[in-house]
C-alpha cells in the first residue's frame, strides 16, 4: 500500500495526487519542531 499523495512533486500534481503528504509533513516538523535536516 502506498502512502496518499506519493505520486505528488513538490510544486506539480500528478497521478491524481494534489498534495505530497511527505513534504507538507517534512515542512511542519521543520516550522513546528525545529527539525533541520530530514532525509
Amino acid at each position: 500500500i502506498r502512502p496518499p499523495g506519493h505520486h505528488a512533486e513538490e510544486s506539480t500534481a500528478m497521478g491524481f495526487c494534489f498534495f505530497n503528504s511527505v513534504a507538507i509533513s517534512a515542512k511542519l516538523l521543520q516550522q513546528k519542531l525545529s527539525v533541520g535536516r530530514i532525509l
